[in-house]
């Protein structure tokens, strides 16, 4: 269906683009755990000793010791958790806090020795380390205490759980997170995991586990009762279980972008184009480029530049329009939207349904009166040539650049 602001192309010289495909990212971000590794050096200080000033006589001078604290290390696990996080890794952050291991063991936090350990150092979830402090009580090193909670009697633990655990009371898994991502099959420029793949992979480099990837259409009974239940408008969408929360840090970005609902669930509310409007039932979000150029201008520069720049912004048009501003339809353009400078590029006022795009279309585009976006501030492409209509002059600001040449994002 041709958008309703855009006039028929009428004259021999204008040419149609092709459409270009679309793969928006769903969920961008750069989430990261809390650090384990601790770079700490432990420095051991040998104070001088001076004899007493008076000929009366001293106690004999002594050097303190420079023994190492020595610790035993027990790695308290869950065998049956396959997801759980790799206690070695907490092992060797404290192995880098100058203290001495003399020896390390794992144990099975449901054996004997295991539940003893639980019950006697109020341990509440494995994978943990206990570290049992053998020697050098007096010059513990700071960054160890800082690692490890004491328990008493020289018993200490690792000073928080990381998730993947186990609760050792409840016998519960957490923090293994469930993505559910409802797709709409009859959206082909709407992202789909069945056809393009799940998207959470990338949480699992940054060690948030994904236990279960679910896809799901939208119209299908368990979609249907997806969206009943936690009343979504727009697909697709992605959905988390409750174990989200167990990352503090996941979970205060995701709520910035979506909601925690009353059973635990994350749900994401904000959409990037295109997407299926429930409440409508309209697909919304096609964008349509159109190119305004002056096709004597050798020097000009290339207007497909902006398509690249815009899909960093996650903008793919469905549709791309050139015309020449000597045409018909070109001058209409120009009348219209008081076009001063070319080549320039309108966007059909789908584009503002873009969170990403934003920023770079108030300080790039021009908002016309029936919403398409007009580029107007050529200081954003300062290497690109273009013409002034008003002076019909070229501006050059790269002599390398021509028409032919795509200039370098």
């Amino acid at each position: 269906m041709k958008n309703k602001h855009e006039p028929e192309p009428r004259n021999s010289k204008e040419k149609k683009g092709k459409k270009a495909g679309n793969k928006p990212v769903l969920l961008a971000a750069g989430i990261a755990l809390l650090a384990l590794a601790i770079a700490y050096v432990l420095t051991v200080i040998l104070p001088a000793m001076t004899p007493a000033p008076t000929p009366t006589p001293t106690p004999p001078i002594t050097t303190p010791s420079t023994e190492l604290t020595t610790v035993r290390l027990v790695k308290l696990v869950d065998d049956s958790c396959g997801n759980c996080f790799n206690v070695e890794e907490m092992a060797k952050a404290v192995k880098r806090t100058g203290v001495q291991v003399s020896a390390e063991k794992t144990v099975s936090y449901d054996s004997e020795e295991g539940q003893k350990l639980v019950a006697d150092n109020r341990i509440e979830g494995v994978p943990t380390l206990v570290a049992v402090v053998e020697s050098g009580f007096e010059k513990i090193p700071e960054p160890f205490t800082k690692l490890m909670d004491n328990r008493g009697g020289g018993v200490y633990v690792f000073h928080r759980l990381i998730p993947v655990y186990v609760n050792v009371s409840t016998r519960e898994t957490i923090g293994a997170i469930t993505a559910t991502f409802l797709n709409d099959p009859d959206c082909l420029k709407c992202v789909n995991l069945s056809r393009e793949g799940l998207p959470p992979d990338y949480l699992q480099a940054l060690g948030i586990t994904i236990s279960i990837k679910l896809s799901v259409d939208y119209n299908s009974d368990p979609g249907k009762e997806l969206v009943r239940k936690y009343n979504i408008t727009k697909v697709p969408t992605l959905l988390y279980s409750k174990d989200f929360a167990a990352y503090p840090n996941l979970r205060k970005q995701l709520l910035e972008i979506g909601t925690q609902e009353s059973d635990g669930t994350f749900v994401l509310r904000t959409y990037n184009p295109p997407y299926r409007n429930l409440e409508t039932g309209n697909v919304e979000g096609y964008v349509k480029f159109i190119y305004l150029v002056d096709e004597a201008c050798e020097e000009c520069y290339a207007p497909e530049i902006h398509r690249t720049i815009l899909k960093k912004y996650n903008a793919d048009p469905v549709s791309e329009t050139v015309y020449d501003i000597g045409s018909k339809v070109g001058k209409e353009y120009v009348e219209k939207y008081n076009v001063t400078k070319v080549p320039t590029l309108l966007i059909s006022p789908e584009i503002a349904l873009y969170p990403s795009m934003q920023t770079i279309l108030g300080q790039a585009y021009s908002k016309e009166p029936d919403g398409w976006y007009v580029f107007t501030n050529f200081q954003t492409l300062p290497t690109a040539n273009y013409k002034d209509l008003q002076s019909g002059q070229v501006v050059i600001q790269n002599k390398s650049v021509t028409k032919e040449i795509t200039v370098p994002v």
